[in-house]
């Protein structure tokens, strides 16, 4: 039915044979009869279960499992939709296509939003904090954003020792994975720059990883904090700010950790401009920002797009010079590429360690590009704050 606002409300478990979840009623009358379509095609049918802890403390959701026959389970590329049985609603964020990338997507979405009990703790966390009239704005911002930064700091690494080791070994496994095809391609021997051909890699690993895990980190990141948002001192741009900020230094350790290694097995580390570089990680710091405001009021305003986004970002580890230089791309495909910020980036970054490397990217372009995508970031979240908060 046209027209019709739909159901607030988000699946966290899918499976070929049981689909599960909650969902908000906001005043509908109860039992809320929700229907499982197919294809188009009615299923089964459910209704609401027991109420669930919100984020915001309240007991307003509450939670539904559809059970599938064991003979007729879910396939892969079935259209997915859960609508209200009376009126037609439909859960936001259907129709969805159940695979295998979406049902993990769904799992690493619920299992990211914050529990009942962490939402208590950051809440008592920014009650303690002062009140704004006792000191200046810009102290009680560093003050949550220091909170934030713990969260985050726990719930990475304080969870699982292995977390760490993790984003040690992604990185690792890139550079082994290009070094071992041009072995295969017999050029394994040769020194690229005058340096071994895993730590050029590496050199164009770590400013990617910088975007891509801070930018993926954005997306749909302020509906997590919903519940906090009631707190002056917490601000949407807060939980962005600190997750593309916690990414960055998590991987700005891993270099230096890397960069260490590197040394004891004897590689000639002669930085060319650690000005350079430093400047270089800012700018892209500024840029990751920017896209992730864009991404995440993207996602808010419609889920869909987070599919889209995650297609878009497939070919940029391609295109991206992590494993070539601009220098090595043909004049007629060059042109195209350059219009990659991120391949200025990386460029930058490589040839301010690299001496015998001069840089062909535009430090005015990456500059540029930063604060175009800072502008529509901010003037998007200004434009859709409400959204992002849930009001």
């Amino acid at each position: 039915m046209a027209g019709l606002k739909p159901l607030e409300g988000a699946i966290t478990a899918i499976g070929g044979e049981t689909l599960g979840g909650w969902v908000d009623p906001a005043g509908r009358p109860e039992p809320l009869v929700l229907l499982l379509t197919v294809d188009g095609a009615e299923r089964t049918r459910t209704v609401l279960g027991a109420p669930v802890a919100s984020a915001s403390g309240d007991h307003s959701r509450r939670a539904f499992r559809f059970h599938l026959p064991a003979d007729a389970p879910l396939q892969a590329g079935d259209r997915v939709v859960i609508s209200e049985a009376a009126s037609g609603a439909v859960l936001r964020g259907c129709p969805l296509v159940f695979d295998g990338p979406a049902a993990k997507a769904i799992e690493k979405r619920a299992a990211t939003e914050p529990t009942p009990e962490e939402i208590e703790e950051m809440r008592a966390l920014i009650a303690a904090l002062p009140r704004p009239g006792q000191r200046t704005q810009w102290t009680v911002f560093g003050s949550a954003l220091k909170a934030f930064v713990l969260r985050e700091l726990r719930d990475r690494f304080g969870r699982s020792r292995s977390a760490f080791i993790w984003a040690i070994l992604q990185p690792m496994i890139f550079m082994v994975g290009l070094t071992a095809i041009r072995h295969a391609l017999g050029r394994g021997r040769e020194d690229i720059y005058g340096v071994s051909g895993m730590y050029f890699f590496w050199l164009g690993v770590v400013p990617f990883f910088m975007f891509l895990h801070g930018f993926n980190r954005c997306l749909g990141a302020t509906r997590s904090y919903r519940g906090l948002y009631q707190f002056r001192q917490v601000q949407p741009f807060d939980v962005l700010l600190v997750r593309v900020l916690f990414e960055f230094l998590t991987m700005i350790v891993v270099f230096a950790l890397l960069l260490s290694g590197f040394v004891w097995f004897g590689q000639d580390i002669s930085a060319d401009n650690w000005l350079l570089f430093g400047a270089t990680v800012a700018t892209m710091f500024v840029f990751t920002l920017g896209m992730g405001l864009l991404a995440d009021v993207c996602v808010v305003k419609l889920p869909e797009s987070r599919q889209v986004i995650g297609v878009l970002e497939r070919p940029l580890f391609l295109i991206s010079g992590v494993f070539f230089t601009i220098d090595q791309v043909p004049p007629g495909v060059r042109e195209w590429l350059l219009w990659n910020p991120l391949l200025h980036g990386v460029d930058l970054a490589r040839g301010a360690m690299l001496h015998k490397y001069d840089p062909l990217g535009s430090w005015m372009y990456l500059l540029g590009s930063a604060l175009v995508a800072m502008l529509l970031g901010l003037a998007a979240y200004r434009r859709y704050r409400r959204d992002l908060i849930g009001q």
